[in-house]
Formats: C-alpha cells, sequence, structure tokens
C-alpha cells in the first residue's frame, strides 16, 4: 500500500498520521509507505495517480 499526500496547505496535516499507520503497518509484516508528492489536496492528485500506477505495473 502507498499513502499518497501532498505536501502544500492543509495536506501536510496527513503526513504524521500516516506515517504512524505506515509505521504500524510495517511492524506487522506489511508492504505500506507514505509518498509526499508536491502540491494541494487537488493539485498533488495527476502526480499521485502517476506514481500509483506505477507501482501497480511494477507488482506484475
Amino acid at each position: 500500500m502507498r499513502l499518497y499526500h501532498g505536501l502544500s496547505g492543509g495536506e501536510r496535516f496527513f503526513g504524521p498520521a500516516s506515517q504512524r499507520l505506515a509505521l504500524l503497518a510495517q511492524r506487522s509484516g506489511l508492504d505500506v509507505k507514505v509518498v509526499p508528492v508536491a502540491g494541494d489536496h487537488f493539485t498533488s492528485v495527476p502526480e499521485a495517480m502517476r506514481q500509483s500506477i506505477e507501482f501497480f505495473r511494477e507488482q506484475q
């Protein structure tokens, strides 16, 4: 699982909670990582989608 969040505006709020979730999941042996992406809630979406698609392609 990848947890994408923007780096601008209110999106920074999600960083610490996402990091905590990833850490707890990793301790259980799950592949969970936080991926900060430039932009805010709306402008970060295209890059997060691109990275998400690439991640899933690598899993095949």
